[in-house]
């Protein structure tokens, strides 16, 4: 059960957008949807080999209350930290709490 008091992490959602670049291109930039409260717990992780690299992710769960504007090319940002959304999920049917499976990118 999640209480609305554990809701301790200040979010800012950002959805993706497109800038012309004057030369028949777009930069892609990030607009601010909202600022809200959430819960950031981490949900595993992989390592894989790219390049010749080694590249780490970390999957994080991260809950809010429900949204129903919220899709998987969003992401969350809280301060320098970037949690891209992979997948939305109302877990019990009522509407009450969204969970949004997000892969941390570094900055």
């Amino acid at each position: 059960m999640t209480r609305v008091a554990s809701l301790r992490a200040r979010l800012t959602l950002e959805q993706p957008g497109g800038v012309s670049d004057n030369s028949g291109g777009v930069t892609l930039t990030w607009a601010t949807v909202a600022s809200l409260w959430g819960n950031i717990r981490p949900a595993g992780g992989n390592e894989q080999l790219r390049f010749d690299r080694e590249h780490a992710n970390v999957d994080h769960l991260i809950r809010i209350r429900f949204r129903y504007d919220i899709k998987a090319d969003m992401r969350f940002r809280v301060g320098a930290r970037v949690f891209e959304v992979r997948r939305v999920d109302d877990p019990d049917g009522r509407r009450k709490w969204l969970d949004c499976l997000c892969e941390e990118r570094p900055q």
